[in-house]
């Protein structure tokens, strides 16, 4: 499902205000979003299930999912409808 895909395909990038900032400050983490579809694949609710460590890094995640949607439905044979998806955002310097 393409749904799927892109949204595991994020980048931090992706969220683009606030990540320039975050390097040049030199922040680093990792922010795990969770995500709770509907039947036609799109997000019924979002939330940072665990924090970067870092404000500016979380919103930037926020925002990368808010820049990916609307998502494609997914095939008709599969099931979302209540799944959570469990998406790791890494920000790294190196």
């Amino acid at each position: 499902w393409r749904g799927f895909v892109q949204l595991n395909q994020l980048r931090p990038g992706d969220g683009r205000r606030g990540v320039a900032a975050a390097r040049m400050r030199r922040l680093e983490g990792t922010a795990v979003l969770q995500i709770e579809l509907t039947a036609d694949g799109q997000v019924r609710t979002s939330r940072i299930a665990s924090s970067s460590g870092h404000q500016q890094l979380d919103r930037a995640v926020r925002r990368m999912l808010s820049r990916a949607q609307p998502l494609p439905p997914p095939p008709p044979d599969l099931d979302v409808a209540g799944r959570i998806l469990t998406v790791p955002v890494d920000f790294s310097l190196r």
